[in-house]
């Protein structure tokens, strides 16, 4: 039926009919009946015809089916079924053409063999073989149509007449190997099976791998986006040779659209370039947006799927060719193969439908339109919208997502949707999206706007009311299931947390917002906390507020006080140009009178100094008190004249200035309040104080030092130090609020750790964006600390180099770091509203932190004699003795250190018990003057003055934290000293320490040992003090040896340099030395009275001490699961008590502890883990400071085989103990040298 007919004979009456116009009108119609069913029914077959192969032979089932040129081949026995049994060769009959099994010659040079049912007729000469197992393999059944044209016999009988043809069709069931097979259907459309695109079965389903979180894609951004890269390279490979597969397959119906396979274009081969660039790290910052490149995958695969579904029931023709099996059918192996289910029988003809029915038409178009969806997603992916994030505008877009088709969703942010594509016959891809949208295109389309569908480029989010694709979120949104929240990747965190809050206000969206980070240091930034951290502590805060206001009004009431004093001081002095005036006041205020004044003789301190200013100013204004109101104006213009860049007046007015700011910065909102910056304030007003007491020294010049100006200065150092009492008082309240809400924070920023917060909630995805009703969660870098960094770099450094990431990327990582710092690293979303973030925060009232005010004290003088030749007056320093720490603090958490030396004298810090306990030792400063310092100074001054300023910080025992710190100032009159004949000596306290508290020793001697006339004895809390003159007790070092019943004497050098300095000796009771270090005295070989023995000694007792303190905490905290912990407990306990600990008990105990410690550690997770960890190190270093007590000459093998043991395992268990290790190591070299800690050094490697 190539060459169709095309006309039939139309008869008329009396018209002579031959044979060639009846048989023209038959053939005619013939041809129009099986075109009908060729074309407009089907072909192949329609049901049944299937086989069942057995030991009895081939069984056909029933069934019909329409062969290429519309032949009806119909098997349909009364049984239902027809069975055959044996075979015959077959050969066509003669004068039978039938191409397919024909050569060119159009001789059969195919074998072939007919079934035969066991009673089918046959002929004597046919040979009938049964069928086998082994003659049927490689077999194929065909149903064949034979077409035979036998000629009627005429003449028969008495008639001649012309009897005709007789077309008789025979349905025969052959046999053909598969190889003649081949051969039949390359003669017949080139073998093509049929238009069902066999080769769409090579289109496999392909997912993208979900990303799990561990331990440390967790803690970094480079094994966090490398998770999603790996999701990637497992499927990029195979997903583009499936999308390279489609146009492979479907070439007859897109070969028309592309002058090529798009995939193999250098268009998309330069898109696939910049993938592998942007994985090489060649985009920067490196891996920005890993996250969305995961989602483009998503969205091609969908994109393929789609493809894929519309295009499996897509025909290729509308008028197939019927050539392809004119009268036969294919069945199907005789034995069949095992194949897969998806995998089509391609000897066997199944049926096909013409385009008329399942909208072929409509599935052709979309087929099209969904692969040009493809190659334009691919094209126009935006790498620049990825790597200059931070430039995007931050929107919100509805869409219909995640179970709905690509089509219906809203396009994402990282596609250029509207640009122009390379490729000469495809548009943009916003046009194909959607084939439905664009298909209804006149009908929807936004023609003003430009938009066809709602996508991140549509969406004018500052807008209003223009139109449903161009600002959905102001439109009726039931249709969508879900809200794209774009644009925020590389924002600063405060500014993408406050768009979500704001835009969720705006256009009244319902989601949660949580913030969660990756690193350990954050910055003070109020706005991503939530405000319950700070509801409950509100109303406190607003007390303390008002109480501290009304201190503000007292503080200055007595800055005006002060203004007075400061324009009055120079009553006090004498001046070469009022001699007269000098005389006068000399009268009126001389030496008698100030040595009447009750007390005045003694140093000036805290318990009369208010009696010393009232009897002062009484005298001093004796003369005429209406002559100091007249002089202070005029001495406010005398201090107005600027010293340097400063003014007495201008430094009161810097002070009114702080007060003021110091209200400003107490607002109403606790929320609001910045602690760093109000303490900063806080000071201010003292080190203004201080500066005016600076400025005030250098009015004065060398010659006018007398006991009544040095007075003048050490009552306003009082008046310093009363204030520095006072301002203790409005400062622990907000301390302690402020530590309170400190702890609250860090708690809810170690729940919000990233790594943590997964741990917490588990569902945690990414969907770049969040359903209503659900929780969005944002995800930023803060700062890594050092001690963070060193802990998790080599875990991700070796992880990273595992994932066989580049040492190129590696390298980077302190740069990543650093552009990522503070900024939106990618997002994640909850399917439920997550906990409130306050849920797992308890508010427990912190511990005081000390506050370190700035410090200024005046040198004490007194006079020792006058020069009767010429008047001149010689004076001696005192000591200046300042508390540095208040007993409102739990002194012992906390110790001063001095980081800087003091450039006039000696700075050293002394411990005294406190007068209100005893048993507290409070930290003290002692000052001593070094004359030959002064003097030095003094040749290059001329000021009356000198000023010593070196710094102070209070640290955290236990942590090493450095609280606070601030200056001291002390200013040191140049006086007269007679230089022979001064008095000199030292004077100290000595103390014992009992139960970690330090204690003074009454009954002591202290001896010079040159000079044993110099001694004496401490009185009840340690304190002695010996004194001569210099002509007896030369300048240089001495040793003096201090002495005590039931304590080991010791021995320590003095340098006397004119002076009286203190000193602090600390005395060993002979007891703490039996029975557990009397072993290690003996091998280090050193006496009793050795620096580094007693220091080991009282180390070990410390250390044990807050090791117990330290389990005791954790015991506390781990409530029913602490049994492990209170062994370690009691093997602590029994390494301090346990005299008679033998090296054996000793190591067997402490590896029995060890072990069911870190049995229980592989067990536990989260905060119980974390604990037990602190549990071993801290009974690890307990063991090592017991062993160099037990073994000090030298490890015994059970020691070095526990020390060897413990390494590994500590190793394998992956508990860090490399800080504690290099602490440990660090404190026992100071305290015994490296001899001993060598030994331990060499046989416990971690």
């Amino acid at each position: 039926m190539s060459i169709l007919i095309n006309n039939y004979p139309i008869f008329e009456d009396n018209q002579v009919l031959t044979s060639g116009q009846l048989n023209q009108l038959n053939k005619y119609l013939d041809e129009q009946t099986r075109l009908t069913r060729s074309c407009l029914i089907g072909m192949g077959i329609a049901c049944g015809l299937d086989l069942d192969v057995s030991t009895e032979g081939i069984t056909i089932k029933e069934g019909i089916g329409i062969s290429s040129e519309g032949f009806l081949i119909k098997l349909c026995p009364e049984s239902r079924s027809c069975t055959t049994v044996q075979y015959r060769p077959y050969t066509l009959p003669n004068d039978i053409v039938y191409t397919p099994f024909q050569d060119e010659l159009f001789v059969q040079d195919i074998e072939l063999h007919e079934l035969l049912t066991a009673n089918a007729e046959t002929d004597e000469q046919d040979i009938l073989v049964p069928l086998t197992e082994e003659f049927l393999k490689d077999k194929v059944v065909l149903l064949f149509l034979e077409c035979l044209d036998k000629d009627l016999k005429s003449c028969l009988g008495k008639s001649c007449d012309e009897l005709g043809m007789d077309r008789i069709f025979t349905l025969r069931k052959l046999l053909i190997n598969v190889t003649d097979l081949d051969k039949v259907n390359k003669r017949s459309n080139g073998g093509r099976q049929d238009d069902l695109f066999i080769e769409k079965y090579n289109l496999k389903d392909i997912s993208l791998p979900r990303v799990f979180f561990d331990n440390i894609n967790t803690l970094h951004y480079l094994p966090l986006a490398n998770s999603y890269r790996k999701a990637i390279d497992e499927i990029g490979p195979e997903l583009g040779k499936l999308l390279n597969e489609t146009y492979v397959v479907y070439e007859p119906i897109l070969k028309d659209v592309y002058d090529e396979n798009p995939f193999e274009s250098s268009i998309i081969q330069d898109v696939y370039k910049m993938f592998e660039e942007y994985f090489d790290g060649g985009f920067k910052p490196v891996w920005r947006g890993m996250q969305y490149l995961y989602d483009f995958f998503k969205d091609l695969i969908l994109a393929y799927k789609e493809f894929k579904d519309c295009a499996y029931d897509l025909m290729l023709q509308c008028c197939p060719d019927m050539t392809r099996f004119p009268r036969h059918l294919m069945l199907g192996k005789a034995i069949a193969e095992q194949r897969d289910k998806c995998e089509i029988d391609i000897y066997r003809h199944s049926f096909t439908q013409p385009p008329i029915y399942n909208h072929q038409n409509y599935l052709l178009a979309k087929t099209i339109s969904l692969h040009k969806r493809i190659v334009l997603m691919l094209e126009k992916f935006s790498f620049e919208k990825l790597s200059n994030a931070e430039k995007l505008e931050m929107k919100v877009t509805p869409s219909c997502e995640k179970k709905s088709k690509l089509s219906l969703r809203s396009i994402p942010f990282y596609y250029d949707s509207k640009s122009k594509s390379t490729f000469e016959k495809l548009e943009n891809l916003e046009l194909e999206w959607s084939y439905e949208r664009n298909y209804k295109q006149c009908q929807i389309e936004d023609k003003e706007n430009n938009a066809l569908n709602v996508s991140y480029d549509n969406n004018k989010i500052q807008e209003s009311y223009i139109t449903p694709l161009t600002t959905p979120l102001d439109f009726d949104i039931d249709q969508f299931n879900f809200l794209r929240i774009e644009g925020l990747l590389g924002k600063e965190i405060s500014n993408a947390y406050s768009f979500t809050q704001k835009i969720k206000r705006l256009k009244n969206l319902s989601y949660d917002v949580r913030v969660v980070h990756i690193g350990d240091v954050l910055e003070e930034d109020y706005k991503i906390r939530p405000n319950c951290i700070y509801n409950d502590l509100q109303p406190i805060y607003e007390i303390w507020r008002n109480k501290f206001i009304y201190c503000l009004v007292g503080l200055s009431k007595l800055t005006d006080i002060s203004r007075f004093a400061a324009t009055n001081g120079d009553s006090l002095v004498t001046t070469n140009d009022a001699a007269e005036t000098t005389q006068a006041r000399r009268a009126a205020f001389s030496k008698d009178d100030l040595n009447t004044i009750k007390n005045f003789s003694a140093k000036v301190n805290r318990d009369n100094w208010s009696m010393v200013v009232e009897e002062v100013l009484h005298k001093t204004s004796s003369l005429n008190k209406r002559e100091n109101i007249n002089r202070v104006s005029e001495n406010l213009n005398l201090v107005s004249v600027a010293v340097g860049r400063q003014t007495i007046s201008g430094l009161f007015q810097e002070l009114e200035n702080c007060m003021i700011q110091l209200r400003e910065n107490t607002p109403e909102d606790f929320q609001s309040f910045d602690f760093e910056k109000w303490l900063e304030l806080y000071k201010c007003p003292l080190n203004i104080y201080v500066e005016i007491l600076k400025l005030l020294s250098t009015r004065y010049q060398r010659g006018q030092v007398n006991v009544q100006l040095n007075t003048y200065f050490l009552l306003f150092c009082q008046l310093h130090g009363l204030i520095r009492n006072l301002a203790i008082f409005p400062y622990i309240d907000i301390r302690i609020l402020y530590n309170t809400l400190k702890v609250k924070i860090d708690t809810y920023n170690e729940s919000n750790e990233f790594s943590n917060f997964i741990k917490q909630n588990p569902g945690t995805v990414h969907k770049a964006g969040t359903p209503q009703g659900q929780t969005f969660i944002l995800l930023y870098q803060t700062e890594f600390s050092d001690k963070y960094r060193e802990s998790i770099l080599p875990k991700i450094e070796a992880y990273l180099e595992k994932q066989e990431v580049s040492s190129e990327i590696i390298r980077q990582i302190d740069q990543i770091d650093k552009e990522n710092l503070g900024k939106v690293l990618g997002d994640f979303q909850l399917p439920y509203l997550c906990c409130s973030p306050c849920d797992q925060i308890d508010t427990k009232p912190a511990q005081l932190d000390p506050f370190a005010p700035p410090i200024i004290e005046t040198v004490p003088i007194r006079q020792v004699d006058t020069d009767p030749t010429n008047g001149i007056e010689f004076f001696e320093y005192n000591i200046v003795k300042e508390k540095l720490f208040h007993e409102v603090y739990e002194v012992d958490r906390y110790k001063v250190n001095l980081t800087a030396e003091a450039k006039y004298g000696d700075a050293t810090i002394e411990y005294t018990p406190s007068d209100l306990n005893t048993n507290v030792n409070i930290q003290y400063l002692n000052y001593v003057v070094d004359i030959n310092k002064v003097a030095a100074a003094a040749n290059s001054s001329e000021d009356a003055y000198l000023i010593d300023e070196f710094t102070y910080e209070i640290i955290h025992q236990q942590t090493g934290e450095v609280i606070d710190s601030s200056v001291i100032t002390i200013l040191v009159p140049i006086i007269e000293i007679r230089t022979q004949g001064i008095k000199v000596g030292v004077t100290g306290r000595v103390i014992t320490r009992s139960d970690g508290v330090l204690i003074g020793i009454a009954e002591a001697t202290i001896a010079f040992d040159k000079f044993p006339d110099l001694k004496t004895s401490s009185i009840g809390n340690g304190d002695f003090s010996i004194t001569t003159l210099s002509n007896v007790l030369p300048n240089g070092t001495h040793d003096i040896t201090v002495f005590a019943n039931g304590y080991f004497p010791k021995t320590i050098p003095v340098t006397i340099n004119n002076n009286i300095p203190f000193v602090t000796v600390e005395l060993v009771p002979i007891i703490i030395f039996t029975p557990i270090f009397t072993d290690f005295i003996t091998v280090i070989e050193a006496d009793v009275n050795a620096e580094s023995t007693i220091n080991l000694i009282n180390d070990f007792r410390t250390t044990d001490l807050a090791n117990k303190e330290k389990i005791k905490g954790l015991i506390e905290k781990e409530g029913d699961r602490r049994s492990s912990l209170i062994k370690v407990e009691e093997t602590l306990s029994m390494f301090s008590k346990d005299s008679s600990l033998t090296v054996t008990k000793m190591n067997t105990v402490f590896s029995k502890t060890r072990d069911s410690l870190l049995a229980e550690i592989k067990l536990a997770t989260g905060a119980s883990k974390k604990m037990k960890t602190e549990g071993l190190k801290t009974m690890t270093t307990a063991y090592l400071d017991r062993l160099i007590l037990t073994e000090p000459k030298g490890l015994s093998t059970v020691s070095k085989k526990t020390l060897s043991e413990t390494a590994k395992l500590i190793n394998s268990n992956e508990v860090n103990m490399k800080g504690e290790m290099k602490k440990w190591f660090a404190t026992k070299d100071k305290l015994i040298g490296n001899k001993i800690t060598n030994v331990i050094r060499n046989n416990f490697k971690i």
